[in-house]
């Protein structure tokens, strides 16, 4: 890092509108949350949906422990179904979980809309940029 840049300036990225800001979950991610936040004894009989799965890094870890996961994506990457979340509104409660790394961008509307979706719970990891907005 150069040193006249402070690490809050290097965090900062700009995508082009149009982009689909994908920036994947390491798997350990996924499952620090799944085994430290969640109650993961329970979870293998509870359904979860990942509407932003990309090339699955987060959901083939989901799959190891709920015992139905649901996925797409907006875009084809090649491992779910291609569905925009947020264009095709789902049934309201029609999982238990929404756990999913949406794009930063749309972050608010998925959680938004997660908390409609899910009977128990939403969890999305973002960046902690996440918490600073208005609506947040």
């Amino acid at each position: 890092m150069h040193k006249c840049q402070s690490p809050a300036v290097m965090a900062q990225r700009i995508e082009p509108a149009n982009s689909p800001d994908d920036f994947p979950t390491p798997p350990w991610a996924t499952r620090a949350l799944l085994e430290h936040v969640l109650d993961k004894a329970q979870l293998r009989q509870l359904s979860c949906l990942e509407p932003a799965c990309g090339a699955g890094r987060m959901a083939k870890v989901l799959h190891t422990y709920f015992g139905e996961v649901e996925v797409s994506d907006a875009y084809p990457y090649g491992y779910g179904p291609v569905r925009d979340f947020l264009a095709e509104p789902r049934e309201a409660n029609s999982v238990d979980w929404m756990i999913t790394n949406p794009p930063f961008r749309l972050a608010e509307e998925f959680v938004q809309e997660g908390l409609r979706v899910a009977r128990q719970g939403v969890a999305i990891l973002a960046r902690s940029v996440f918490l600073e907005g208005i609506g947040r």
